[in-house]
């Protein structure tokens, strides 16, 4: 990885939706990250199993994410879990729209607590 292939990267998963204070500080942050760390933590991405993580926990189970993402990694898409979609943002959704972000997170809290 070098600062330069990080901050296409970045500039990719950005994509057309975010907003020019997302992509600003999203691409200010990729700048000043430690290169070798960043290379350790992708690489150990993938060793997390997220379905047997899953297994023990009987509680409700929610993910708030982006429209237009159906990667099949996506938690939305582990077992039993409910999906609650932002329209118009990037990957970085809370970032490109806290409100309507915050106002998901209080639907599922609602939604947990049953009111």
């Amino acid at each position: 990885m070098t600062p330069q292939k990080l901050q296409e990267m970045y500039g990719a998963m950005l994509g057309p939706k975010a907003k020019a204070d997302t992509r600003r500080h999203i691409l200010a942050s990729a700048a000043r990250l430690d290169l070798p760390a960043f290379a350790m933590l992708r690489g150990q991405m993938g060793d997390f199993r997220a379905t047997e993580a899953l297994v023990p926990f009987h509680g409700a189970k929610f993910a708030i994410d982006a429209e237009g993402n159906d990667s099949p990694i996506l938690a939305a898409h582990l077992p039993g879990v409910q999906r609650w979609t932002i329209h118009g943002v990037s990957h970085w959704l809370m970032l490109d729209d806290p409100e309507a972000f915050n106002a998901a997170l209080d639907d599922v809290l609602a939604h947990v607590g049953g009111t």
